[in-house]
């Protein structure tokens, strides 16, 4: 990953709360290496020439299809301690067609298209909380591994019907 991201990360980090930075840098503790070794890279540009958000840690992989496999952890821009998680595929070639999206949610439901994993405004201890959905999420993980390889949509992935133009 290009340095100039890392540091721009780490500046948005340090605008906000101590409590962020510690809690971000805990998720990537967990996060990062486990990802890191089925093949994901921290990137600064989307293999389609987007800037990641600057709140955001985008990953990407090549699949053995010649597909590009991607997660963005995604943090909550103002205050609160919170996370999501969006992962898909795309073809690598030009348009970079959708071959499956989804998201990393609480359980599959009609309701539940988009979780914010982290604490709520009425939990007290919103460290401990945060760091609890932070593993909560790191057990998750192999399902968004699965999906992203093979399609197996497991009991926390809600998957986005994408139709591509």
């Amino acid at each position: 990953m290009n340095e100039e991201r890392r540091r721009a990360f780490k500046r948005w980090l340090a605008l906000g709360p101590k409590s962020r930075e510690a809690q971000a840098s805990y998720a990537m503790r967990l996060f990062l290496p486990a990802l890191e070794v089925v093949g994901f890279k921290w990137v600064e540009k989307g293999f389609d020439g987007v800037n990641a958000q600057v709140n955001a840690i985008e990953l990407e992989r090549e699949n053995v299809q010649g597909q590009i496999d991607f997660i963005s952890i995604i943090f909550d821009k103002y205050r609160s301690p919170r996370f999501q998680i969006a992962l898909g595929t795309k073809e690598k070639l030009v348009p970079h067609k959708w071959v499956r999206g989804g998201r990393i949610v609480r359980r599959k439901s009609g309701l539940d298209k988009h979780n914010w994993w982290g604490a709520k405004w009425w939990h007290l201890n919103k460290g401990v909380r945060f760091a609890f959905a932070v593993n909560e999420v790191f057990a998750i993980l192999p399902q968004a591994v699965d999906f992203l390889s093979n399609g197996t949509v497991g009991p926390n992935i809600w998957e986005s019907k994408i139709e591509s133009p």
